[in-house]
């Protein structure tokens, strides 16, 4: 099966056409950004904080929460 074919059969069963291929930005970094502010495709900014492993606990929680 060829790429138009695919593509096809990928239009019949979505119920519509595909937009056609967009230019992008090349890839700049080999790395995640796991923490921070960043900003989404919708212009909106998202924070995101990486834990490892361990445990996480507020100040004025009585007991830790214990991530699985």
């Amino acid at each position: 099966m060829g790429l138009d074919e695919f593509k096809r059969h990928v239009e019949e069963r979505l119920g519509r056409q595909l937009l056609p291929p967009r230019e992008h930005e090349p890839f700049t970094k080999n790395i995640d950004d796991f923490s921070g502010w960043v900003k989404g495709d919708d212009g909106l900014y998202s924070h995101t904080l990486f834990i490892e492993n361990g445990i996480f606990c507020s100040r004025n929680m009585i007991s830790p929460i214990q991530g699985g």
